[in-house]
């Protein structure tokens, strides 16, 4: 199985955030190495759900969608084996940012080219606040782990989150003659 680097998957899930994400939070900021004190974020986007789809989408969600703020944050682990200390310090950095945004809620995903311990997967798996939902993102193994995906926070992160599916994303724009895709 083919497996990304970093630099290379956050390149991509930003763009597919961007383009795909729109379903769950319209993405209108995005930030490279953001300094949030005590770690840096790899990648941060920020969104608001109510700005979502087009014109007649915009104003049914101005009746049901709440007018939340929203953001995906990313963070790199380089340790060989991430702990759970580590996983904590980027919770802990995300609530942060989160509280000075004013966001209701995040996709915190940590990246890492050699896996995660059981342990980690563990703390991951048992945490439920609602309003931030963890990521454990292996490239190594191009694998994503949550809490449970009935959680709907959880559910739509996967989808745009998961490595294996973010690989498929095109960087380059595709192009067409005479209304034929070539690329």
């Amino acid at each position: 199985m083919f497996s990304m680097e970093i630099e290379e998957y956050l390149n991509k899930v930003e763009k597919r955030i961007l383009e795909k994400g729109k379903v769950v939070s319209f993405w209108y900021e995005s930030q490279r190495n953001l300094d949030l004190g005590m770690v840096k974020a790899d990648l941060a986007i920020k969104g608001n759900m109510r700005r979502t789809g087009g014109f007649l989408a915009k104003m049914s969600a101005a009746m049901t969608v709440p007018d939340w703020d929203t953001g995906a944050i990313f963070f790199t682990e380089k340790t060989r084996e991430p702990k759970v200390s580590s996983i904590q310090r980027f919770l802990h950095a995300a609530k942060l940012y989160m509280a000075k945004e004013d966001m209701t809620w995040a996709w915190l995903g940590i990246l890492s080219e050699y896996g995660f311990s059981e342990r980690s997967i563990d703390f991951v798996k048992r945490y439920l606040k609602r309003e931030i939902a963890i990521f454990l993102i292996d490239l190594k193994n191009d694998q994503i782990m949550t809490r449970d995906a009935k959680d709907p926070v959880a559910k739509n992160g996967i989808k745009i989150l998961d490595p294996t599916q973010v690989i498929k994303q095109r960087l380059e724009p595709r192009i067409s003659l005479k209304g034929r895709k070539i690329l």
